[in-house]
């Protein structure tokens, strides 16, 4: 009885975390580029019991065991294509397919997103809406009236004269295992160390996604499927709750039996 205890108590702690990781999602519906989380849960290790002298359990050859509970084996993001919506701001880029965008952080490691909102920073670079700048050379020159990005990451910028500037290509990155990915807060992850490198590539070439200007894309989380798993794991949770009521019961009840 006292193992029911713990086993309920382990169902419990596995679903609240699943209920705060669906509290997250949902939280998160309007991030641009966000990527919801999943729950995976695995079982804890059986227990062999004795047979020996216990008339109750089989005497053969073949091992009793029993589990001990369950827990959160890894929390993971899902790198489905989210909806792609207009924004008709020339900034906003959404990336239609695979890949990622490259941004430097403060300590001069790499992070990447698929958040595309944009803005050009004093010295000219493009920097993402926490200020870290986009890896590419790109210049934007402070006089500029219009820029334009082709599906291929061609930036186009018409000055205050007239005259158009190449200003440099906006690449994409392909990571070969997404599910590695970091995620370290502002729609940004980051590899672990030790794990291949991404692979630089020209939108649009191959199996990496297109850019498309003036738009941007939405969060992949489904809210119908996500209140669905709610409605679920707070069920589970509840079971859970019960089987420790019920061995609290079954104990109370040996402790007040008389001989």
């Amino acid at each position: 009885m006292l193992k029911s205890l713990w086993i309920g108590a382990s169902g419990m702690n596995a679903q609240q975390e699943k209920i705060d990781v669906i509290a997250h999602n949902l939280a998160n519906i309007q991030t641009t580029g966000y990527k919801k989380q999943h729950v995976s849960f695995s079982e804890l290790l059986h227990q062999a019991v004795n047979t020996e002298n216990q008339p109750v359990l089989s005497q053969g050859d073949k091992q009793i065991s029993t589990g001990s509970g369950v827990r959160v084996a890894d929390i993971s993001n899902v790198f489905t294509q989210g909806p792609i919506n207009s924004t008709g701001r020339e900034l906003d880029l959404a990336i239609d397919g695979q890949g990622f965008f490259e941004v430097i952080l403060p300590d001069g490691s790499f992070a990447y997103t698929r958040d595309g909102i944009w803005r050009v920073a004093e010295d000219g670079s493009l920097v993402n809406s926490s200020g870290y700048p986009m890896s590419a050379p790109i210049f934007i020159p402070p006089d500029y009236r219009e820029i334009s990005i082709t599906s291929q990451g061609e930036v186009s910028v018409v000055q205050a004269d007239g005259s158009v500037l190449q200003a440099g290509t906006i690449p994409l990155y392909q990571v070969a295992n997404p599910a590695k990915l970091q995620p370290i807060g502002g729609n940004l992850f980051v590899l672990p160390e030790g794990e291949q490198l991404p692979l630089e590539s020209v939108p649009g070439a191959g199996s990496t996604g297109q850019l498309r200007q003036g738009f941007l894309e939405n969060s992949n989380v489904d809210v119908l499927a996500e209140f669905t798993q709610l409605i679920a794991a707070q069920r589970i949770y509840q079971f859970s709750s019960r089987t420790i009521q019920t061995a609290d019961e079954m104990w109370s009840m040996a402790n007040n039996l008389r001989r």
